[in-house]
């Protein structure tokens, strides 16, 4: 049995889960207000959250 199987782990991961989706689009909002080229750091950012979204839809899962 996971350590995590009673969920109360799942508050602490949507913690980090919406500090980092906020700190990536605070990112990306500030490249278009300043113009700035988006660069392979910047890519890298959107594709990992493309990656991780059947972990988060896992987890969300798990909470019910």
């Amino acid at each position: 049995m996971p350590a995590d199987s009673n969920g109360y782990l799942i508050p602490i991961y949507s913690l980090f889960i919406a500090l980092a989706v906020i700190a990536v689009g605070l990112r990306l909002l500030a490249r278009v207000l300043t113009q700035a080229y988006f660069w392979w750091d910047d890519l890298a950012n959107c594709l990992s959250f493309v990656w991780a979204l059947p972990y988060v839809f896992r987890l969300a899962r798990c909470g019910r």
